[in-house]
C-alpha cells in the first residue's frame, strides 16, 4: 500500500485531494506527495510526519511478517531487532 493510498484509507485525506496531489506531482516530479498535501494545507507537516511514522511501522511489521514465511526464527529476530524498537513489540 502506498503512502497516498494510507492516508485516505485512515481518512486522513480524501481521495479527491489525493487524486489532486497526484496531479500536480505530475507536473513536477520534484514534489513529494506529502510537501503537496502540506502545500494545499489538507494536512499539517507535524500530522503528516506522524502519519508516514505509523505508515512505516505498519510496513516493517508488514515485511518482517512476511520474511518470517522464509527465514528461520533467529534470522527473524535479528531483523525485528534492527527494525522494531524492542519496547514497542
Amino acid at each position: 500500500m502506498k503512502i497516498g493510498e494510507y492516508l485516505v484509507k485512515e481518512k486522513h485525506i480524501t481521495e479527491d485531494v489525493l487524486q489532486e496531489a497526484l496531479v500536480i506531482q505530475k507536473r513536477d516530479k520534484n514534489m513529494l506527495l506529502g510537501e503537496i498535501i502540506v502545500k494545499m494545507k489538507k494536512l499539517t507537516k507535524d500530522d503528516l510526519e506522524k502519519y508516514i511514522e505509523v505508515y512505516l511501522n505498519m510496513y516493517k511489521k508488514s515485511v518482517l511478517n512476511e520474511t518470517s514465511q522464509w527465514l528461520g526464527q533467529d534470522e527473524v529476530d535479528k531483523l525485528r531487532s534492527q527494525f522494531i524498537d524492542p519496547e514497542t513489540t
